[in-house]
């Protein structure tokens, strides 16, 4: 086989170059989508654990004020 000539190795090298480019903005891609899921799953969980439960635990109470577990939590 014939060697290849200066100009075709430098388009194969710029052809590889752009492969791996693309290649690390799939991973890129794909390691932001897995954040993003993560956050979303850690907000709702956050949303569940703050659900509204009655203040002094009289749940038959309808006048009995309603307060987050955060609010017990954090003041």
């Amino acid at each position: 086989m014939a060697p290849l000539s200066q100009w075709l190795q430098l388009m194969l090298a710029e052809i590889a170059r752009k492969r791996e480019d693309l290649e690390r903005a799939r991973e890129e891609a794909a390691r932001r989508e897995s954040e993003a899921r993560a956050s979303a799953l850690s907000s709702q969980r956050e949303a569940r654990e703050a659900r509204v439960t009655p203040a002094r635990g009289d749940s038959d109470d309808p006048s009995t004020p309603a307060v987050l577990e955060s609010d017990r939590t954090y003041g």
